[in-house]
């Protein structure tokens, strides 16, 4: 409640007070005065004959007298407190001071309890002004404490939101590390794989001569050497050889199939630096004779197949093919074998001609053990 207010609700009890209070001390003033009149006004003279000549009786209720000259005879016996003689003038102006006197005392009495009222009146009219004071300091208060807490609370949600913000940007930040550290990690372990894994390669040929007991050439076998080039074994290996003679040279459509199929299931380690020979073709007399004049072309061609030592590494598959070219000038003593690669199907991995055939030992050995 502001101060307005209560001035507005407690100004007309005030007025009311006070124009009791003066309406009263009027009323008093005004009976004291006419009490004073009455009692100063002086009485009629009355002239009262010696005796009588006559005399009229009146009611009992009243005492009269009429003299000669016919004037009226007033009673002027004492009048007593409380006695009601309503034909003595006496009894009347002492009924009017006595009705006078006791107007004043209540006049008084109003006074006081009028006095009474507006001192409390007015305290309570000041409690009021003080409550309503309070409330006003309390209320601004409670609107300063109120845009102190929305000032806080801004305070503390943009705190908030930039704190939110640095944790996003450290989370990226922490993300990009860990991403980061994950393809450092990737690039070590590929830098070691490519270093230390096996690498197989058909680099070396065997040519073993069949001798008569004369001296003179009557075959011989050739076989290829697969040999490990890397730092660590090969493993669950498997591998192919075919071969083939042509009355003509080798078409460039040639799809290179798999002329033998039973030796796929051959499954070995090669250690580093290590190599294993295939199986061997055998060439006999004639048929060395007919490569060198140029009747038949002899093709080889192969392949190995075989996984490394490091774990999630893709099998590994390795290729090759070249032909075989006979010079027998020195024949029947000896015989020079030169060995010319092909253009085509010769390469490792993703530059092999063809996709990988065989699974790995451990795909055989969960098929051979069936569903569970």
């Amino acid at each position: 409640m502001t101060f307005r207010a209560v001035l507005l609700l407690r100004t007309p009890h005030l007025l009311v007070w006070t124009l009791l209070l003066i309406s009263s001390n009027s009323m008093a003033v005004e009976m004291k005065r006419r009490s004073e009149v009455a009692l100063a006004k002086p009485a009629k003279a009355i002239s009262v004959p010696e005796k009588p000549t006559s005399a009229v009786v009146g009611p009992l209720w009243r005492d009269t007298a009429t003299t000669s000259s016919g004037a009226d005879h007033v009673d002027l016996k004492p009048c007593k407190a409380g006695q009601d003689n309503r034909a003595s003038d006496l009894c009347a102006q002492w009924k009017a001071a006595d009705a006078a006197e006791l107007s004043a005392v209540w006049t008084r009495n109003t006074f006081w309890v009028g006095l009474l009222g507006s001192v409390i009146a007015f305290v309570t009219l000041m409690a009021a002004v003080a409550a309503a004071l309070y409330a006003k300091a309390a209320s601004a208060e409670a609107a300063r404490s109120n845009r102190l807490t929305m000032l806080e609370n801004r305070r503390i949600r943009r705190e908030a939101y930039e704190a939110a913000d640095r944790n996003e940007r450290s989370l990226r930040a922490a993300e990009g590390s860990a991403e980061a550290s994950r393809l450092q990690n990737k690039l070590s372990k590929d830098a070691l794989v490519l270093t230390e894994r096996a690498y197989i390669t058909q680099s070396k040929h065997m040519v073993t001569s069949r001798v008569s007991p004369e001296g003179e050439i009557v075959a011989i076998d050739l076989s290829v050497h697969w040999t490990n080039e890397g730092n660590t074994p090969a493993i669950d290996t498997a591998s192919n050889l075919n071969w083939r003679l042509w009355p003509e040279p080798l078409h460039k459509d040639f799809d290179f199939p798999e002329v033998v199929k039973d030796r796929y299931g051959i499954r070995s380690v090669v250690g580093p630096t290590m190599f294993r020979p295939s199986y061997s073709v055998e060439l006999f007399r004639d048929t060395l004779i007919a490569i060198a004049n140029g009747s038949l072309f002899f093709y080889v061609w192969g392949w190995m197949e075989y996984h490394d030592v490091f774990e999630g590494t893709p099998r590994h598959r390795t290729e090759f093919a070249f032909q075989v070219l006979v010079n027998t000038e020195k024949m029947p003593r000896e015989v020079t074998i030169t060995i010319v690669n092909l253009p085509a199907y010769n390469g490792m991995d993703d530059f092999c001609y063809k996709d990988i055939i065989t699974a790995s030992g451990r795909d055989i050995a969960d098929n051979a053990q069936g569903p569970n």
